[in-house]
């Protein structure tokens, strides 16, 4: 979500990018950010808190930050390869449902069929996809860069 509001403000300087299991709006809807941030119990919004800072903030303007994001993801003009995982598992203490995590692998699929970009599924990969797999990471990232280089 960074990374497509930060195109939106340098629009025609990003040549190509390379998403790793990222959140889209499709599955980032207001109504799954205000689930989630409303799941959340008091204990684990402290511990959240104490060990994981940049996350709490992130949770706690989860409905504003998915309703921002709504019309301001990655132009379609910029080269785009979407990695996914293969397996994923839902945050319980936060909410997430399998459905979530089906919807989740559906939307980057659907991202990565768009004209310009590219889905590769990894196997035997959780969110964490760069540390599973990062020979697939690394093969990506090398092979759109030689794509655009070429431009």
């Amino acid at each position: 979500m960074y990374a497509s509001a930060f195109s939106q403000t340098i629009d025609g300087e990003i040549k190509g990018a390379v998403f790793i299991d990222v959140s889209t709006p499709c599955n980032l809807t207001e109504a799954y950010a205000a689930r989630v941030k409303k799941t959340i119990s008091d204990e684990n919004w402290k511990m959240l808190k104490l060990y994981k800072p940049g996350l709490y903030y992130v949770l706690k303007q989860l409905p504003e930050i998915s309703k921002y994001m709504t019309d301001r993801f990655l132009s379609k003009r910029i080269p785009l390869t979407v990695i996914g995982a293969d397996r994923y598992k839902p945050a319980k203490p936060i909410g997430e449902t399998v459905e979530d995590m089906t919807n989740w692998k559906a939307c980057l699929k659907e991202l990565g069929s768009l004209p310009n970009h590219k889905y590769v599924a990894t196997k035997n990969t959780d969110h964490k996809v760069w540390e599973n797999a990062p020979e697939v990471v690394i093969k990506e990232i090398s092979e759109l860069y030689g794509q655009v280089k070429a431009k």
